[in-house]
C-alpha cells in the first residue's frame, strides 16, 4: 500500500464551472462494464488544462517536499460519470471492489444526497471475489436484463464477507482519494431526478523517489 485514505473538501475553486462542465459534456456507454453508468470523454481530450490542473492539485498532497514533484512521472485517466438506478427493485448499494489495475484512485463528488457517498472496506474472509456473482452485475451494466431478486441475492452475497471501516458522505467539491487496493464501493446510485455525479482520477503509473505509507513505517 502507497497512499492513505485522504478527504479533501472545496477541491476547485472555481466548482460551479467545473459542474457546467460536467452537465453539458456528452454521455457514452462504458467500455468496461465493471462499473454502472456512463461516463465523458477523458477529461484531457474535453479540457487538456483542467486536467492537467486537477492532475497536479491531487499529487501535491502527497508530493510535496524535498523536490519530489521534479521527479514524478505519472499518468492518469480522469473523466465525469453519471450512474442511474436500474429501478425501484434493484438494490442500490454498490458492489465492493478495488482498483488494484492502478496506484492511486480518486473520486470527486459534483452531485448527489449526502448518502450517496463512497465506504471503505476490510475483508474479514480468505480470498475476495467470487467470479460468478460478478457475471450477474456486469450483466446489469452491460444492458441485459437480470432478475432483481437474483441480481439482489448475489451482491448481497458478494459484499457479506467485507466489514465496512470508513463512510465518506458525498459532498459536492469534496475528493476522496486512496490507495487503489483498498475495497470501497459507491452508497448509493441517485435517481432519474438526481442522478450521482463524479469525477474519476485513475492514477496508472506513479514513478516517484518516495510515497507516503512507505515513508510512514520508515524507522527515523
Amino acid at each position: 500500500m502507497y497512499f492513505p485514505i485522504t478527504v479533501v473538501d472545496n477541491f476547485y475553486d472555481n466548482f460551479d464551472q467545473i459542474k457546467e462542465l460536467a452537465d453539458k459534456a456528452q454521455y457514452y456507454k462504458k467500455e468496461i462494464f465493471t462499473m454502472p453508468g456512463v461516463e465523458s470523454k477523458p477529461l484531457n481530450e474535453i479540457h487538456p488544462l483542467l486536467y492537467q490542473q486537477a492532475c497536479h492539485r491531487i499529487l501535491a498532497l502527497f508530493f510535496n517536499r524535498h523536490g519530489d514533484r521534479d521527479h514524478l512521472r505519472w499518468t492518469c485517466s480522469s473523466r465525469f460519470e453519471k450512474i442511474i438506478p436500474y429501478g425501484k427493485h434493484y438494490d442500490k448499494g454498490g458492489w465492493v471492489h478495488n482498483d488494484d489495475n492502478n496506484k492511486l484512485s480518486g473520486i470527486l463528488f459534483l452531485q448527489g444526497n449526502d448518502d450517496e457517498g463512497t465506504s471503505f472496506y476490510s475483508n474479514t474472509e480468505a480470498g475476495v471475489f467470487h467470479n460468478q456473482r460478478l457475471v450477474v452485475k456486469e450483466k446489469l451494466h452491460r444492458g441485459i436484463q437480470v432478475d432483481p431478486k437474483e441480481y439482489n441475492f448475489n451482491l448481497k452475497e458478494h459484499n457479506k464477507p467485507f466489514k465496512k471501516i470508513l463512510r465518506v458522505p458525498n459532498i459536492a467539491n469534496r475528493i476522496v482519494l486512496f490507495d487503489s487496493t483498498i475495497l470501497h464501493a459507491a452508497d448509493g446510485l441517485g435517481s432519474l431526478e438526481k442522478p450521482r455525479m463524479i469525477q474519476t482520477f485513475f492514477f496508472g503509473s506513479i514513478s516517484a523517489d518516495s510515497f507516503p505509507i512507505p515513508e510512514l513505517r520508515k524507522v527515523i
